[in-house]
C-alpha cells in the first residue's frame, strides 16, 4: 500500500548579525530546562509550511542563551560571511557559516537519511507513520526545495527505519521495515519527485528473528539488526534461504564491517557492550564498555582508515563526549583507541550518531562529523561536532561546534554531502542542514585552544563585523 502527500518546503536560516554590546557573549552556563524548554519547536504537529512555523523560531535573545556566543536572527536570506577579528590568539578568520531547518511533514519520529540521484536527492524515514520522504535538493546549493511521502509496508503502521544505498543494485535502496519485519529494496524513482517508490524485492525475516532496525550491504550479503528479537541476521538477498541469526545483548542498533580485520561489529545500547561476529567461523564475543568511559554505544559505522568508529550517548544525566574506535581484536576494551572531546560544549555531550566526509580535492583527511542529542538527557544540547585529526587519526586536531536552532528536538542522524552537513531531527519533524564553507584563506579555530569558541560558533560577539546586512 502506498499513499502520499506532497508539499513545498519552507526554511528558516540563522545568520550572524552586529552586536553593539559583547555582554551576553560573556554567558557560559549550560541552558536552563526552562531555557530549553521555551526553544522548543512548538509547530512540530502541524503540516509543513504557514507562517505560525517560520514565527515559532528562536528570537536572537533566546539564541544567545543557548551558548552560541553570536547573536543570530533568522530570515530567509543568503548566506553572509563575517570578518572576526579575535584576540585570544590574535588571527583573522572568514567565517561562512548558515544553519537552516527545513521543516518537514508532520511525524512523531523522523529517522535516517540517505542521498540518491548524485545528491540531488534525499530520501528521509519517518516510522511512526512508516513513510518515506522524497526530498529534492539544489544541484548547485544543496537547499531543499520539495517533498513527497509514500508509506513503505503494508500500512502506516509497518515501520519503516533503516535505509542504505545497495551498490549490488545500483540505484536502489534498502529499507528495513521494523514492525512488518521485512526487508524491501525499493527504486525512488527519481526522475519525478511525485511518483511513487517501486517495490522491487521484498524479504522477510526468517524466525524467530524480528523487529529490522538497521541494514548495511556487503556483497551478496545483508547484515541487520534485528532490535525486538535481540539478534544479529546475515542474509544472501539473491538467495535468502542463506541466512544465519547470531544473538545478541540488548538491543543491537548500529552494525559495520571492519575492513582492516574482516568482522562485523554491532553497538547494544541498553547493555552497553559491542558485539562482534566473525563471519568465517561464526564465532561471537562481546567487548565491555568501561564505566569510566562512559555508556550507552548507539552509533557505529565503518571509517575511511578501515577501522570502525562509534560514539557514546550516556544516561539520562548527559553525556561524556566520548568516541572511540576498533583498532584490534584482543577481545577486551584495550582493542579500542578512546577519544574524548575537551572543548566547553563537548565534553558533555550525549553522542548518538557519526559520520565521515569524503575525502576533499586536496586529498585531506575527511573530517568527522558527530551528532550530540538530547534523545536521553533533556539537558544535553543537540549539535553538530566538527573533528579533524592528525595524519595517523591518533589524536584530535580540531574541534567546532554548531548548535541547533531548535534545542529539545532528540537529534537523531547526521549525513556529510557536497553542499554541507543534514541532520534529521526525531521530535521536531524537521531537517537541519548546516553550511560551513570557509574562504580559502581561512585559520582554522580550534575549540580546544581558543577561549571564545566555547560558545559554540568560534567568534566574540562584539568581534563580528558582518556583510550584507
Amino acid at each position: 500500500m502506498l499513499d502520499k502527500h506532497y508539499s513545498t518546503l519552507h526554511r528558516a536560516e540563522v545568520i550572524p548579525i552586529p552586536e553593539t554590546s559583547d555582554a551576553y557573549s560573556s554567558f557560559q552556563e549550560k541552558p536552563t530546562m526552562s531555557d530549553k524548554k521555551s526553544l522548543q519547536h512548538q509547530t512540530h504537529h502541524a503540516p509543513a509550511g504557514g507562517e505560525d512555523q517560520l514565527n515559532s523560531r528562536l528570537n536572537r535573545r533566546q539564541l544567545l542563551h543557548m551558548g552560541l556566543g553570536l547573536p543570530m536572527v533568522l530570515a530567509a536570506t543568503p548566506e553572509i560571511s563575517a570578518e572576526v577579528q579575535q584576540d585570544i590568539p590574535k588571527k583573522t578568520i572568514r567565517l561562512r557559516k548558515t544553519v537552516i531547518e527545513y521543516s518537514l511533514p508532520a511525524a512523531h519520529e523522523t529517522h535516517e537519511l540517505v542521498a540518491v540521484n548524485d545528491q540531488r536527492m534525499m530520501l528521509i524515514s519517518q516510522q511512526t507513520n512508516s513513510t518515506l520522504l522524497k526530498i529534492v535538493l539544489d544541484s548547485n546549493t544543496g537547499m531543499a526545495q520539495s517533498t513527497y511521502g509514500c508509506v513503505v509496508g503494508q500500512n502506516e503502521k509497518s515501520g519503516l527505519h533503516g535505509l542504505r544505498n545497495s551498490k549490488a543494485y545500483p540505484g536502489m535502496v534498502w529499507c528495513a521495515v521494523q514492525f512488518d519485519s521485512t526487508l524491501v529494496l525499493i527504486d525512488p524513482v527519481v526522475s519525478d519527485v511525485s511518483a511513487p517508490v517501486k517495490v522491487k524485492q521484498t524479504i522477510p525475516i526468517p524466525s524467530p528473528g524480528r523487529g529490522p532496525h538497521v541494514v548495511i550491504e556487503e556483497g551478496d550479503y545483508l547484515w541487520v539488526t534485528l532490535k525486538d528479537s535481540h539478534h544479529v541476521l546475515r542474509i544472501n538477498h539473491r538467495d535468502p534461504s542463506d541466512y544465519r541469526l547470531y544473538k545478541s545483548s540488548r538491543n543491537p542498533i548500529f552494525v559495520a564491517k571492519h575492513s582492516n580485520l574482516g568482522l562485523l561489529y554491532t553497538s547494544q545500547d541498553q547493555s552497553s557492550k559491542i558485539l562482534c561476529i566473525n563471519p568465517i567461523t561464526h564465532a561471537t564475543h562481546e567487548i565491555d564498555i568501561p564505566e569510566a568511559m562512559g555508556n550507552t554505544p548507539v552509533g557505529l559505522i565503518a571509517g575511511p582508515d578501515g577501522n570502525v568508529w562509534f560514539v557514546l550517548l550516556g544516561n539520562s544525566q548527559g553525556g561524556t563526549g566520548t568516541f572511540g574506535r576498533i583498532v584490534n581484536n584482543n577481545r577486551q576494551d584495550s582493542d579500542i583507541q578512546w577519544f574524548h572531546l575537551k572543548n566547553s560544549l563537548g565534553k558533555s555531550a550525549a553522542l548518538i550518531h557519526l559520520a565521515f566526509e569524503d575525502s576533499d580535492a586536496h586529498g585531506e583527511r575527511p573530517r568527522l562529523w558527530l551528532l550530540s542529542s538530547s534523545i536521553v538527557a533533556p539537558s544535553a544540547i543537540d549539535s553538530l561536532i566538527e573533528v579533524r585529526f592528525d595524519p595517523d587519526y591518533k589524536a584530535i586536531d580540531t574541534i567546532a561546534t554548531s548548535v541547533f536552532p531548535t534545542q529539545l528536538n532528540k537529534a537523531h542522524r547526521v549525513l556529510p554531502l557536497q553542499h554541507g552537513i543534514y541532520a534529521t531531527e526525531l521530535a521536531t519533524s524537521v531537517l537541519t542542514h548546516l553550511v560551513s564553507n570557509p574562504a580559502e584563506d581561512t585559520t582554522l579555530y580550534d575549540e580546544t585552544s581558543d577561549y571564545y569558541a566555547t560558545f559554540g560558533l568560534g567568534v566574540k560577539a562584539s568581534a563580528v563585523k558582518s556583510y550584507g546586512s
